[in-house]
């Protein structure tokens, strides 16, 4: 369980930052739309799946929820560096 639980920390880490950026940026739709996708459409099945009906238990639990928030970290991501490329890419005068 803890190799699992540090790479879904690594997830979160990335998915924080990223958003925390987004929220600057003044794009929070972006966010709350990943989240609400990547958690409760992929990450929470996946976790169901993975412990009830592949019988893993605890450890599914924990790889469903990791997918899900490293779907919503990378999602954040890459929204993000776009963005980013789009503003900052025009000339400052």
């Amino acid at each position: 369980i803890i190799i699992i639980a540090a790479i879904f920390q690594i997830a979160d880490g990335v998915q924080v930052v990223a958003a925390g950026a987004l929220r600057g940026m003044g794009e929070t739709r972006i966010s709350a739309m990943a989240n609400l996708i990547g958690h409760w459409f992929i990450g929470l099945p996946l976790a169901i799946y993975f412990c009830f009906y592949r019988n893993m238990g605890l450890a599914g639990l924990w790889i469903g929820l990791s997918t899900g928030l490293f779907t919503v970290a990378t999602a954040l991501f890459v929204v993000w560096r776009r963005k980013d490329k789009l503003l900052f890419s025009r000339p400052l005068i």
